[in-house]
Order: C-alpha cells, then sequence, then structure tokens
C-alpha cells in the first residue's frame, strides 16, 4: 500500500481538486486516506499513514477541557500511527495538549502561523481607524439624536505623524506594520530580539513597553 495523506472527508470534499494537483506534483506517491469519526482503518490503512492535517472541521467544538467528537475519534489513531512522518496543525500554536505526544516522539509538526494574519491584521487596522476618527462618538450622536460636532481642540488627530507601538512582531505585528506605515504614521516594534525589520521605524525590547505606559499616562 502507498503512504498516505491522513485528511478529513470534509476537507477533501471542499479542497479535493487542489490536494490531487499538489499531490501530482510532490516527488513521490502519496494516496489521500480520508477520516471520518467511525472510520475503521485496517492495519495497513494506519501503517500507511505518513501525514495528517488536524484540520479545522475535527478541531470544530474543541474547548481547553475537552476535545471535540471527532478529535476524540482522530487522536488515538495519529497517536498510534507507526510511520507518521508530519503533522500540519489548524492552530497558529504548538503548545496545545493533543499535539504533545507527536513532538514528544519526535514527529515534524507545524502549525498555520499566518495563514490568517491579513484578515485579523486588516479587523486591526479597521478598529484603529474607527478610534482614530471618533467613530464611537459618530455612532452615539444619532442614537441620542444629538448633533454634536467635534471641532477645534475635540476634532480627532489624522493619522500620519503620529506614532503606533505594536507589541509583538510576529505575522498579524507586520501586517499592522506594513499598513500604518503606508499611511504615514511612526511605527515602533518591541520583540524579545531588537533586529531592525521592514515597515517598523525603530524597534525596541518588551521592557520598553513599562516607559510606553508610563507616558501614556502621564498624558492622559
Amino acid at each position: 500500500m502507498n503512504p498516505t495523506l491522513f485528511v478529513s472527508r470534509k476537507l477533501v470534499a471542499d479542497y479535493g481538486a487542489r490536494l490531487a494537483d499538489i499531490i501530482a506534483r510532490a516527488p513521490r506517491k502519496l494516496d489521500i486516506l480520508e477520516f471520518t469519526p467511525d472510520v475503521k482503518l485496517t492495519p495497513a490503512q494506519h501503517a500507511s499513514i505518513e501525514a495528517t492535517f488536524y484540520s479545522r472541521d475535527i478541531w470544530q467544538g474543541t474547548i481547553k477541557t475537552r476535545l471535540s467528537d471527532a478529535a476524540t475519534a482522530y487522536w488515538p489513531i495519529v497517536d498510534a500511527a507507526p510511520n507518521l512522518k508530519w503533522l500540519q496543525v489548524v492552530s497558529a500554536g504548538s503548545d496545545q495538549k493533543p499535539y504533545q505526544p507527536t513532538i514528544q516522539r519526535g514527529t515534524r509538526v507545524t502549525t498555520s502561523a499566518g495563514a490568517n494574519a491579513e484578515p485579523v491584521a486588516l479587523t486591526a487596522v479597521t478598529g484603529l481607524m474607527m478610534l482614530s476618527r471618533g467613530f464611537p462618538h459618530w455612532m452615539r450622536a444619532p442614537q441620542k439624536r444629538e448633533w454634536s460636532p467635534q471641532l477645534g481642540a475635540d476634532s480627532p488627530l489624522d493619522m500620519p505623524g503620529q506614532t503606533v507601538v505594536i507589541v509583538g512582531m510576529g505575522h498579524i505585528g507586520k501586517v499592522v506594520a506594513r499598513v500604518l506605515h503606508a499611511v504615514g504614521m511612526r511605527v515602533i516594534g518591541l520583540r524579545r530580539t531588537v533586529v531592525p525589520t521592514e515597515n517598523f521605524d525603530e524597534v525596541l525590547p518588551l521592557s520598553a513597553l513599562v516607559r510606553f505606559c508610563q507616558r501614556l499616562a502621564q498624558t492622559s
């Protein structure tokens, strides 16, 4: 039996053509073995699993203290797969409890860090822009049937020329920096290792956060 990629039946239904195209270009032949919560594998099928994807549909319903029904069925198969070489997980981090047996036996585990960086970062930027232009005020005023223009000292400051401090310079932080830098803001990043990074005007250690918080408290 050929080596297999063990993935959910829903993933195959949704992305079967793309999976087939990727596998066709792989350096070695790999078949797809479908997971369902009630799947029954033969010993040969179980031994054939070399790669697997813990996808969102399997994870869905999992909370910190309890696995979803699908995940409850999935992990015993994965943990006992004798020839597993690669586990791809849906989460951005690899510290979740179900992943630890695979990590401890030395199997390659990769995460989905950065997969949703763009929408998350742009949502954060949208919120920042709404606050910077006083949207909460403009949304409350019509509800109160008030005409309350913000003029003079009450007028929102323009974003260009202002400084933003981004704590953490991972995938999401870098997208936020790219967008805010493009609109003319001075971007300061805080991270454990101080390394010059594109779209950040300055990079400082995390300890600098205290200084920025103190400065903010003094001006508020």
